[in-house]
């Protein structure tokens, strides 16, 4: 009996040290090395997977956010040419209106109603324009800078979103070239916006009263504030695509 046990446990011994045993030709497939073997297999799918997945969600972020900006930057579009639609007093940057007439102030000329009877345009550099505190000279300078600046502000805000949107967003010209142009943007009109209302919104206050802001220089702060927000979508899909490389 003793004997017959001793064999029986030489025997379970043996099994369990041919599992342990390294792989040779012709062995068992089931033994120790092929089932580690398929579990780092199995590990290293699923890695492999993990990291697509990563890259895919990654990638429809970029997407998103480009996309994103495009919208803001073509609304930024807009607003920009309504301000310079304001170079004439037909979309006003300030206003003035009384119970017996009424004053609409443009970019380079103004007009007056008065008991609905309305005088000719006049422009700000011309010998029929008389505003007090110098309002003529004041107006006519600021007035020519801001038609530059929109007219600057709108090609770059185009070709921020033309490049975005045909995908060339996808490289660093993104962040080489949209990215600098859209901070460039969004600084002119708030130049051109902030120098309307310091140099002569303000003069014309101060000579005439119930002087308001006008559409042109509303148009121009949104038109100021919608790039920003194009700006800083950009940057987040510039983010994304870095890390999705």
């Amino acid at each position: 009996l003793e004997l017959h046990n001793r064999t029986m446990a030489d025997r379970m011994d043996g099994e369990v040290r041919a599992r342990l045993i390294p792989k040779k030709d012709g062995d068992d497939p089931t033994d120790f090395d092929e089932l580690e073997g398929d579990r780092k297999h199995a590990d290293g799918s699923n890695e492999k997977n993990s990291k697509i997945e990563t890259t895919v969600q990654r990638t429809f972020k970029l997407i998103y956010y480009r996309y994103v900006s495009v919208f803001f930057l073509l609304a930024a579009s807009v607003f920009i040419l309504i301000g310079l639609a304001g170079v004439s007093d037909d979309v006003p940057w300030s206003e003035m209106e009384t119970e017996l007439a009424t004053a609409t102030f443009g970019l380079t000329e103004f007009s007056k109603e008065v008991q609905g009877v309305k005088d000719v345009d006049v422009a700000y550099n011309s010998q029929e324009c008389v505003l007090k505190n110098d309002g003529c000279k004041r107006c006519k300078y600021v007035g020519e800078n801001i038609i530059g600046f929109l007219s600057m502000a709108l090609v770059f805000t185009l070709v921020g979103g033309i490049i975005s949107f045909t995908g060339l967003a996808r490289t660093e010209i993104t962040g080489y070239v949209v990215v600098p142009f859209l901070i460039l943007d969004t600084m002119i009109l708030f130049i051109a916006w902030n120098q309307w209302y310091a140099h002569c919104h303000q003069t014309l206050e101060g000579s005439m009263a119930d002087v308001q802001l006008g559409l042109g220089f509303a148009a121009t702060v949104v038109a100021s504030v919608l790039t920003g927000v194009g700006l800083l979508f950009n940057v987040l899909g510039w983010s994304s695509y870095s890390k999705v490389i």
